[in-house]
């Protein structure tokens, strides 16, 4: 678990097995009182993941628009949408 709150957000690593190259970890986000998994790709329209999650927030998201989202901005997001949304 990398943010816990309202909104979880998870990275899973794949085991090593057998001498297999090294896999790359997936990551995965689920809202409170919503049924699905989300599987958020880091490298691949993130904003565009991450803004049904946080979607209530207005101001949140208001500030999300035209920045460039990395694993380290997905994760400052999360975990300002779960300060302001407890």
């Amino acid at each position: 678990v990398i943010c816990k709150g309202k909104i979880m957000f998870y990275e899973y690593k794949p085991p090593v097995s057998m001498g297999n190259e090294k896999m790359e970890s997936q990551y995965f986000a689920f809202k409170g009182g919503e049924n699905e998994l989300i599987q958020i790709f880091p490298n691949s329209k993130v904003r565009k993941q991450i803004k049904p999650l946080i979607a209530d927030d207005k101001e949140l998201v208001k500030e999300m628009e035209g920045l460039e989202m990395h694993y380290n901005e997905i994760v400052d997001f999360i975990n300002r949408y779960n300060e302001r949304n407890p």
